[in-house]
Order: structure tokens, then C-alpha cells, then sequence
């Protein structure tokens, strides 16, 4: 992606790319899928910036479930079609699968390996997703496919050290971990010296927080394939965690629909946190803004104890939740079916 003055929400028809599976009509996609772009400002100077994954990149297709085997915590789901070209091969091209149909619709399943006629995913989905289930195949947003991987990719400062670069914040499951761009590659702060430039941000419903240590700010182009149907995300706890809210026109924490899944407190330290890089100061933008609820309203944990419910998610927004016990399936609106 590169960075670029954008004044508006563009939403276009384009044609979609014919996805790469045989043996059935039920696994191709639409011929024409919309896409869109939306401008996601990053605040420089030591600031945050948050960008949610409201978009995807395009699928590869749908498939239909035939049965499924439980082995050692994950599922292997047997397909009616088969796999082509090596399109879902882990270690290159993170993957997701989607539960398009049934109760469940909107669920979304990380894939940890594959064959010709099977995907084995993350996790028990066996009481989930029923034969003849139709899912949908959807690489997951890296670090290269974002932000690009040469020198100062999408404009973000790169250097040999860390401590000198700008920073990414992704989650994990169980926290926050630090990537830079070292010059050449994507790189890890701590932990494994290995290229992460195809290291996942977090699955589709993943985002990530944006440390822009050098001047000057950035407004980045984040465009991608419109997402269709209901979303649900995972806010697992207790962690902190960045998730994406998905409708690329944004909302406000008073509609956000976070609770009840978020624990209410009339105290801070009692209830869930959710940070956001701005308040409605001006004087706040790019700092981390801490908010709870507190059985009736939003408020800040700090500073003016007004309503907050008014505060706007932000189009492509991104949220950091500090869920202290227990997890949530967050389910956006439906605003259009696929």
C-alpha cells in the first residue's frame, strides 16, 4: 500500500480475480466484487495511529464442508472441491477461512495447513460449522502485503535498530509484540531474528497500532475487497488485544455494540479497557486514551468525566482492549449479505 492524500471514501466496482479452485461452481466467487479505499491518518512524532482491517485482500474462493476430524485441539474440515495452484500454502500466505452460511455465519477460523482437499485449521470447530457448510477463502493482511517491504515502506521510517525505527504493534492472542523494518526486512523487536515480512497481523478481524516515532505525518491509502455479511470477532481475555471494527464507515462507542461483551464497572480498575489514539481534544490525538463503561455510559479512566458515548470509531478503526478476564464474540451489524 502506498501513503496518499485522500479526501473520501471511495467505494468501486472492480472486477474480482477468479479464484483459484476447481471441481464445483459453489467454490468460485462473484465475477464483480467491490473494493474500496479509506484514508487512515498516522500521526508522527512519537504518536499512535490504529488501522482496522475493514477490508480484506481478495478472496480465493468458497468451498463446501464434508466432514471434519478433531486431532490434537484442531479440525481438519474435508472439502468437496480441490485446491489448486499452492494458494493456501501457511508458511508464505496466511490464511483464514470464513463461515459464510448457517447460524455461525461470520466466524472466522485461521488455517494452519492444508492439502488438496482439505484445510486444517486452528481450533475445534466441530460443533461450528455443519456439511455442506459453504466457506470463503481469504489470505490474511501481512506485513508485506500492507505495508510493502523496501526502505521506509508506505512511508514509515526504517532503520537497522529498532530503537531508531518506527514501530508496528500487533496481537498475538496473549499480547502486544513490537515489528520494525530493519532496512530490509520486516523484523521482529525481540525473539526470532527470521524475516516477518509474511508474518500475519493478527487474522481478518486483526489490526494493528502504529508507533510513528519520526516527524511528520502520513495519511495511508488502505484499500482492499469490501467485506459482506455479519463479522464476528474474537476479543479473547483475559489479554490485550487489537481488534478491527469492520464497517468501513466507521460508528462511535455509543453504537459500537462492545457491551455487554466488555464488563461494565462503575470503577475503572473493576471494568474492561478500550484504547483509542485520540479523544475529542485536539490536543489527544496520537496519544493512547484509555475508556470503560461504566454500566451507563462510556467514559475516559482520565480526564473529563463527561458522556463519551458520542466518540466516534473511526473509519478503518482499531481498537486495543485490555479484556481482563474471560472472551467475547463480537459480532459486527450485517450491512449487506454476501
Amino acid at each position: 500500500m502506498k501513503l496518499q492524500r485522500l479526501n473520501t471514501i471511495s467505494l468501486l466496482a472492480a472486477m474480482g480475480a477468479l479464484c483459484a479452485i476447481a471441481h464445483s461452481a459453489s467454490a468460485q466467487l462473484p465475477v464483480s466484487r467491490p473494493v474500496g479505499t479509506v484514508p487512515v491518518p498516522i500521526i508522527g512524532g512519537g504518536k499512535f495511529s490504529g488501522i482496522g482491517f475493514c477490508f480484506t485482500r481478495e478472496p480465493i474462493g468458497r468451498v463446501t464442508v464434508v466432514n471434519q476430524t478433531l486431532s490434537s485441539g484442531n479440525t481438519t474440515i474435508n472439502l468437496a472441491e480441490t485446491l489448486t495452484g499452492g494458494s493456501l500454502a501457511r508458511a508464505t500466505n496466511p490464511t483464514s477461512v470464513v463461515l459464510v452460511t448457517g447460524d455461525n455465519r461470520g466466524r472466522a477460523f485461521r488455517v494452519q495447513s492444508n492439502s488438496t482437499t482439505s484445510v486444517t485449521v486452528i481450533g475445534d470447530t466441530t460443533s461450528l460449522v455443519a456439511a455442506d457448510a459453504k466457506l470463503e477463502l481469504i489470505p490474511e493482511w501481512t506485513f508485506a502485503t500492507l505495508f510493502g517491504t523496501g526502505t521506509n515502506p508506505s512511508g514509515l521510517s526504517s532503520n537497522s535498530t529498532a530503537g531508531n525505527a518506527d514501530i508496528v504493534y500487533i496481537s498475538d492472542g496473549t499480547g502486544l509484540v513490537k515489528y520494525f523494518h530493519n532496512n530490509t526486512q520486516w523484523r521482529r523487536e525481540t525473539g526470532s531474528p527470521a524475516s516477518a515480512n509474511n508474518t500475519s497481523l493478527g487474522g481478518l478481524n486483526g489490526g494493528v497500532f502504529v508507533l510513528k516515532r519520526s516527524a511528520g505525518n502520513l495519511t495511508f491509502g488502505f484499500s482492499g475487497a469490501v467485506r459482506s455479511g455479519r463479522q464476528i470477532v474474537d476479543i479473547v481475555g483475559p489479554a490485550l488485544s487489537i481488534v478491527s471494527y469492520t464497517e468501513p464507515k466507521g460508528t462511535t462507542l455509543g453504537n459500537s455494540s462492545l457491551v455487554p461483551g466488555l464488563t461494565s464497572n462503575s470503577t475503572a480498575a473493576n471494568a474492561d479497557i478500550v484504547y483509542l489514539p485520540y479523544s475529542n481534544a485536539v490536543s489527544d490525538e496520537g496519544s493512547l486514551i484509555q475508556y470503560f463503561h461504566n454500566a451507563t455510559n462510556w467514559r475516559r479512566v482520565s480526564g473529563s468525566p463527561t458522556n463519551q458515548n458520542p466518540l466516534p470509531i473511526r473509519p478503518a478503526g482499531a481498537l486495543m482492549i485490555n479484556k481482563k478476564a474471560g472472551s467475547y464474540l463480537y459480532s459486527i451489524r450485517e450491512h449487506f449479505e454476501p
